[in-house]
């Protein structure tokens, strides 16, 4: 994993200039599970905050690259976002890994 931070979205768009294909976004109403893709090798997994999720200006456009994490019990709100990531990028790195 490559971990790398920016000052903003667009510094972000214009650093690494992203395919949109590569761009998977995960919010708790995500309109597909994040079972669902075959995710990229050189895939962008983007998180918002706990608390307000990812700023609608990054979403624009961008419904159907939205995943959200499946739960159980629909009384379960949600995880906090360190176990959330942890089991995106597992499954996200899943055929690396042999799985």
């Amino acid at each position: 994993v490559n971990l790398s931070e920016y000052d903003s979205w667009q510094g972000f768009l214009q650093h690494r200039n992203p395919p949109r294909d590569a761009l998977y976004f995960f919010e708790e109403h995500g309109a597909q599970s994040v079972y669902a893709p075959e995710y990229r090798p050189d895939a962008y997994l983007v998180f918002g905050c706990e608390s307000a999720g990812l700023p609608p200006l990054i979403l624009s456009g961008m419904a159907d690259r939205v995943f959200h994490l499946p739960m159980r019990n629909p009384l379960v709100r949600s995880l906090n976002l360190a176990n959330v990531a942890t089991a995106v990028i597992y499954q996200a790195m899943r055929p690396q890994l042999g799985g």
